[in-house]
């Protein structure tokens, strides 16, 4: 579980998130497409014809128009989904205890079909294991609301559509260079099947600090007794004012159109 508390820290946060997010989403685009974005964060600049139709392109269908603000719950919660996934991604990577060998990124939008995210490991023995990872956000909007239904929610998903989510991941897995993991996505769905060690499943939260309960994972291993490898995670990430800071990723993309 990880909270962070301060508004200073936060934006800083949220300003990297956005960063982070811009150069990866344009990683196949020149170069200049980035760099006329981040300039015009930090300095204000012009964007060219070319450099805004493009940048709108690839930002506008996650995050809306500059300054149009969301006010419809759905969208409010689409985008609040999609940075408590990213949020979740650069943690992952970088991540120093476990040995990582690849992470399936999360989708263009949060409503994309499919799971939200496969990590996988090699063990010390050398075996290869896979992560199927669900995550929500959690930000509540009436009284009495708890994290640990959300958490129910995300456990029930990967109980019934596992398989529907590995078949996706079967299908990216053919497109890998590196031979090992090619076969082992190929061997997915059988070791989901049989409840083989390799298979494992993990659950993220992404809330606001006074949402954080210590024990929201105490019964995790108990709702899915198919796996006994003792390889489920659950990540509960707390910021401030989780809404807050999705509005501030926001604010930072808009401001570089």
């Amino acid at each position: 579980m990880e909270h962070v508390d301060s508004v200073g820290i936060i934006d800083d946060i949220a300003k990297m998130l956005a960063f982070a997010i811009v150069d990866f989403r344009c990683r196949r685009l020149d170069p200049r497409f980035v760099n006329a974005w981040k300039d015009r964060v930090e300095n204000n600049s012009a964007l060219s014809t070319e450099e805004k139709a493009v940048l709108k392109g690839m930002l506008i269908p996650t995050f809306g128009e500059p300054n149009e603000k969301f006010t419809t719950q759905g969208k409010i919660d689409h985008l609040e989904g999609f940075v408590g996934e990213w949020l979740w991604y650069f943690l992952m990577i970088e991540n120093t205890i476990l040995d990582i060998k690849h992470v399936e990124v999360p989708g263009f939008k949060s409503t994309d079909p499919g799971g939200d995210a496969l990590v996988i490991h090699k063990q010390p023995s050398g075996d290869l294991v896979f992560r199927l990872w669900e995550m929500k956000k959690f930000a509540p909007n009436e009284p009495g609301q708890r994290v640990s239904s959300t958490i129910t929610r995300a456990c029930n998903q990967l109980n019934t559509k596992a398989l529907e989510y590995l078949a996706r991941y079967t299908a990216i897995g053919q497109e890998l260079s590196d031979p090992e993991l090619e076969s082992f996505c190929s061997e997915l769905m059988p070791n989901w099947i049989k409840s083989d060690p390799a298979a494992s499943v993990g659950v993220s939260v992404a809330t606001s600090n006074s949402c954080l309960d210590i024990n929201c994972f105490s019964d995790l291993g108990d709702r899915f007794p198919q796996i006994s490898n003792g390889l489920i995670e659950g990540m509960l990430t707390g910021l401030a004012d989780f809404s807050a800071f999705a509005g501030k990723v926001q604010e930072f993309i808009w401001k570089g159109l």
